[in-house]
């Protein structure tokens, strides 16, 4: 079997079957050994050991890196295969020749075989975009180079594919690839030159003007420098003279071209002229737009000896190096400063004012100023951070003191305290806190790179910039909280608990704000509702602008309230509210597009949709948002690229979710059997399966819900007789057809222990006219086989393992009660439920669905004539934990029959799933 390995753009890792391998995807060392390995020793060659030790553990003494060498060559087989590795003698390893297809081989091939077109095609990012390994500078190194070197190949390929397409007189297809080029050569000015002589030498004089303007454009923004003389030289030759006709730079190369030239040449002679004296200006003095995420080190005033001139420049350098790339900070490229302050002439030191003019030539929010009193023995540095918007006076004044050995571990201090400062300025909590509770800087800016990629929806991308940020720093509190929000998200949730247990014992640095955020996340993870909610609330009413407790509030009432009988929509508010303090927040955005769906809110969905799509979240994120337009939007489109992806956990957990959320039934049926033809037999087609009978359940279509539970009988026995019982259980079965399907049940339940209760259950059972017609009877025995199934093993919660238990039970007794008495006593145990739920949380699975309890504590209440009460039950009605599929129907046919009761006009809401 071939895996594929995916290092263009976001590193992906999966089967032919398309199920990702996410488990090595969260181990940076063993991903980066398999990729060197795949993509360097993956035709049958050897690489010796000592060369892998050398490159991944150089600081590990022998034995030790060789033990781990092994492991991780151990793991990697238990995830790709034990087929994968080839071994010569004990001290060479290599892969097995087409064990694993790599992408950057295909493009390799693809460009000595002169397909440039499909190189370009394949290079969807740069080669493990992203990716950083801290203790390896070999790797380092080897990455770098292949980064280079890959990018330069793609940017030689787009050339000749742009050649290619100008030559034949595909002007436009041609001009398209020579931007793309463009892009992958920025520094290549002299590629720059190409393109713009061969565009104009195709007649497209217009278009090679407006080549020239973006790259000046990004020439300025990027270092605040133009174009060069000579290419400044060609595009002055690019005006047209007034005798020339427009036509006569038109070549006669082919026939085709001859037709196409004159008529553009023509119509674009005035064009050119505009564009050229519009862009004249530019080419002499580039004006650069301010971005407030742009920062200027200046350089440094020195009060000590001459050994120490060189800190003048050279501490504003290695400062530099620091602060760029720190979250969203950029700085201006010091070389294009040292020319520009040396053009200045003046000499003079740079107060600020002046310092503000040199920071708004470069179109830098930011700048920073200081001075150096040196020793023999210490160094003092004292370092201003300004902003532009505030004048003259510093937002931020920073001092460190030590000897010039310490030179390096000096300046990542003076780093560290300048990005708390300006995190501080701009209301960034979180990572003012993380900062300040590191003295680490390299662990300091993985975790900016991981806290970004949350906040973008790439999770998996987060977890390893975060795992990361501890390798550098192991008592990094803020990296072990977010990695456990990462971890959550991304389904590794055997990591979670732990992350933020050890976030907990490592708090006594963070700020209380950021203390009580995190001790709300921790109680959510252990179901503590409550809780969470007390110590969000105490936050908010100190700090009512912070981002990350409004989105942890969101999480409480969306997570929180359904399970005790209230609406997840309650979370809007806080969702919204968290969406205006950071509009890039992913975490909210598909929140709030999974409440916009509950409600029908189309217009509100389609934008958050959108939204969230471009951000580039996961594929498992990404899968949802596509449903949830398929689904609730008849997004057709959104359809065929969600089918696209595959079939994977994760897009089989997105349509238990987006069906739940969406209601649609009728919509999903035929996307779930599409993905089931194609499924490989396991558990993803067992998964598959079991969800079409889910829906068919849902649909009222029992019959069809049972040819779905035969077909999953042949792989999952266990699984397809606990969903019979459970169909049995369903209020909308008619009573004729529960006998014989319970008997279909038991006749599939073999893989129950032989002494299990259900079993007893089952064995005297006469299945005569004692056997139960009603549901009250029909869910006794689905309750036995539960208690006994393998299954339930997941279901119980490890803190409560009788919770769900307790709440089957109780669902149970609702249904038999049949008087006053009976049914004041069962709502008066959900009340203590509901109690117990907000400081517990119970799971939920396919098999134990809790819109079963809330349905019975509806028809309880109903007979009590607490209408209201019920009706605001069932809009406890969607879950997060979207197992509530088999219900939707008749959870819509009560709330439609309370309605009626409460003499309220039909709601919004809309039945989708009646029709089959």
């Amino acid at each position: 079997m071939t895996t594929h390995l995916r290092t263009l753009g976001q590193i992906q890792l999966y089967t032919e079957e398309g199920e990702e391998l996410r488990g090595l995807l969260t181990q940076p060392k063993r991903l980066a050994l398999l990729v060197y390995l795949a993509s360097s020793w993956s035709d049958g060659r050897m690489c010796r050991r000592d060369a892998l030790l050398e490159m991944f553990w150089p600081e590990a003494d022998s034995e030790r890196a060789r033990n781990t060498l092994r492991q991780a060559v151990h793991f990697i087989k238990q995830v790709c295969g034990a087929d994968i590795f080839a071994t010569r003698g004990g001290d060479e390893v290599g892969l097995v020749s087409g064990a694993i297809s790599v992408d950057i081989l295909a493009l390799d091939q693809r460009a000595a075989e002169g397909r440039h077109d499909e190189v370009v095609a394949l290079y969807r990012g740069e080669f493990m975009e992203g990716f950083v390994l801290r203790g390896a500078p070999a790797f380092d190194r080897w990455l770098q180079g292949e980064r280079t070197r890959i990018r330069k190949r793609v940017g030689e390929s787009a050339w000749l594919a742009a050649d290619a397409l100008l030559t034949s007189g595909d002007v436009d297809a041609g001009r398209q690839m020579g931007e793309r080029a463009l892009a992958l050569s920025l520094d290549d000015e002299s590629a720059v030159r190409r393109f713009i002589s061969t565009l104009a030498a195709s007649g497209d004089r217009a278009g090679a003007l407006a080549v020239y303007q973006t790259f000046a454009a990004r020439m300025a923004k990027a270092y605040g420098v133009g174009p060069s003389p000579e290419t400044r030289a060609i595009v002055e030759g690019l005006a047209p003279s007034e005798h020339a006709p427009a036509s006569s730079a038109a070549p006669a190369a082919s026939s085709n071209r001859r037709r196409w030239i004159p008529a553009a040449a023509i119509a674009g002679a005035a064009l050119a002229t505009a564009a050229f004296l519009w862009l004249r200006p530019l080419m002499t003095t580039p004006r650069v737009d301010t971005d407030p995420n742009r920062v200027v080190v200046l350089p440094f005033v020195l009060r000590g000896p001459e050994s120490l001139r060189y800190l003048e420049d050279g501490l504003p350098i290695l400062l530099d190096t620091r602060l760029d790339g720190a979250g969203a900070l950029r700085t201006v490229d010091s070389r294009a400063l040292i020319v520009h302050l040396g053009q200045d002439g003046t000499g003079a030191p740079l107060d600020p004012p002046r310092a503000r003019a040199v920071a708004e030539r470069f179109g830098a929010q930011l700048y920073v100023l200081g001075t150096i009193v040196g020793t023999p023995d210490q160094l003092r540095f004292s370092v201003s951070l300004y902003d532009r918007a505030h004048g003259s006076e510093p937002i931020a004044h920073t001092e460190v003191a030590g000897a010039e050995t310490e030179l390096v571990h000096l300046v990542d201090q003076l780093a560290t305290e300048l990005l708390a400062a300006r995190f501080h300025e701009v209301g960034g909590t979180i990572a003012e806190t993380a900062a300040r509770t590191t003295a680490s800087l390299p662990a300091l800016k993985a975790w900016l790179v991981g806290e970004a990629a949350i906040t973008a929806g790439r999770y998996d991308a987060a977890m390893v910039a975060l795992q990361d940020a501890i390798e550098a720093d192991s008592n990094f509190a803020m990296a072990h909280f977010r990695l456990a929000v990462a971890a959550d998200w991304s389904g590794h949730s055997s990591i979670v608990t732990a992350e933020a247990d050890r976030a907990v014992a490592l708090a006594e640095r963070m700020n209380p704000s950021t203390r009580l955020v995190l001790l709300a996340f921790q109680d959510m993870r252990y179901g503590n509702y409550v809780s969470a909610a007390r110590s969000l609330r105490k936050m908010l009413a100190e700090h009512p602008s912070a981002t990350e407790a409004w989105y942890e509030m969101g999480e409480v009432l969306f997570h929180g309230n359904p399970p005790q009988g209230r609406p997840l929509v309650d979370a809007r508010d806080a969702f919204e509210r968290t969406l205006r303090l950071d509009p890039r927040n992913f975490s909210a955005v598909i929140h709030l597009s999974r409440i916009a769906a509950a409600l029908h809110d189309s217009a509100t969905l389609g934008r958050l949709t959108r939204s969230g799509i471009d951000s580039n979240p996961d594929v498992a994120q990404r899968g949802e948002l596509l449903l949830l337009r398929a689904l609730s939007l008849g997004d057709d489109g959104a359809r065929r690229l969600f089918l696209a992806q595959g079939v994977s956990p994760a897009q089989v957990d997105a349509l238990w979710r987006s069906i739940e959320y969406s209601g649609n039934l009728a919509a999903a049926a035929p996307i779930v059997d599409s993905l089931a033809r194609v499924a490989r037999p396991g558990d993803l087609r067992s998964g598959l399966l079991l969800l079409g009978s889910h829906i068919a359940m849902g649909q009222d279509r029992f019959t069809d819900a049972n040819r779905y539970l035969d077909s999953l009988a042949v792989q999952a026995p266990q699984s397809a007789a606990v969903t019979r019982l459970l169909l049995a259980a369903h209020p909308a079965l008619p009573s004729a057809d529960r006998s014989s399907l319970l008997q279909r049940a038991i006749a599939g339940a073999s893989p129950l222990p032989a002494g299990s209760q259900a079993r007893r259950v089952y064995t005297a059972q006469s299945f005569s006219d004692s056997v139960p017609t009603h549901s009250a009877g029909a869910l006794r025995l689905a309750y036995a086989a539960l208690h006994d199934s393998v299954k339930m093993r997941a279901l119980r919660n490890p803190h409560d393992s009788s919770s769900t238990g307790r709440i089957i039970d109780l669902t149970e007794q609702l249904m038999l009660a049949t008087d006053h008495a009976t049914r004041a006593a069962a709502l008066q145990r959900v009340a203590q439920i509901d109690s117990a739920l907000g400081e517990k949380f119970a799971g939920q699975s396919a098999f134990a669905p809790r819109a079963r309890f809330q349905l019975a504590v509806a028809r309880a209440l109903e007979e009590e004539g607490r209408f209201e009460n019920a009706y605001a039950r069932l809009q406890a009605i969607p879950e997060d934990f979207g197992f509530n599929v088999a219900y939707m129907t008749e959870v819509e046919r009560r709330r439609a029959a309370l309605r009626v009761k409460l003499g309220r006009r039909p709601a919004s809401e809309r039945v989708k799933s009646s029709s089959p």
